[in-house]
């Protein structure tokens, strides 16, 4: 492919509600699993604009997880596209999907919306253009927050095809590092 799409790796970027100002769902519900951990509850945040020729890609991949503790909210731009028609197809066969249609001042506003609709102990911010790298993706994130008591959980994003950010599967940015966060 040559568009311009990400996939985001095994990890990627979570950040912990604990010390956000917004209220935490704090009750962890026992899930079937590896190991039979606990696994917190995932907001997972789609801001959206025009997607109709992405989305479905993105959504699909978040349904391929078996980690099924997990929401999915959709904050879109008001498309014009057929963004909505998609998105209300995943409604009908997801009752964990919600979809907001307002206009936002660009994707950190559509971000910042949907943390105010957010349930989940723990954020993801997936681009309406990205797609969760493997079916494993939220396990093996549950597990690191879990294992480490994480505050933030943060992963690689490999490229799907030659795009002007990186060649078919290059480490977008590079290898993580952790003074990549510390110096930002």
């Amino acid at each position: 492919r040559t568009e311009a799409r990400f996939r985001q790796a095994t990890m990627l970027l979570l950040i912990s509600q604990k010390s956000s100002q917004y209220p935490l769902q704090t009750e962890m519900t026992k899930m079937g699993s590896d190991n039979e951990c606990d696994h917190p509850l995932v907001s997972i945040i789609i801001p959206s604009f025009n997607s109709a020729k992405t989305i479905r890609g993105a959504l699909e991949s978040i349904y391929l997880q078996p980690h099924g503790l997990f929401e999915v909210l959709v904050m879109d731009g008001k498309s014009n596209d057929d963004t909505a028609a998609i998105v209300a197809r995943f409604q009908k066969e997801h009752e964990n999907i919600r979809f907001f249609i307002e206009p936002d001042t660009g994707v950190y506003d559509a971000m910042n919306k949907g943390i105010s609709h957010a349930n989940g102990n723990w954020l993801i911010f997936l681009g309406s253009d990205d797609e969760l790298h493997d079916p494993d993706v939220l396990k093996d994130m549950s597990k690191a927050m879990i294992g480490n008591q994480a505050d933030l959980v943060y992963g690689d994003v490999i490229t799907i095809g030659d795009t002007p950010f990186g060649k078919d599967g290059s480490i977008y940015g590079g290898e993580f590092a952790k003074e990549r966060i510390v110096t930002r």
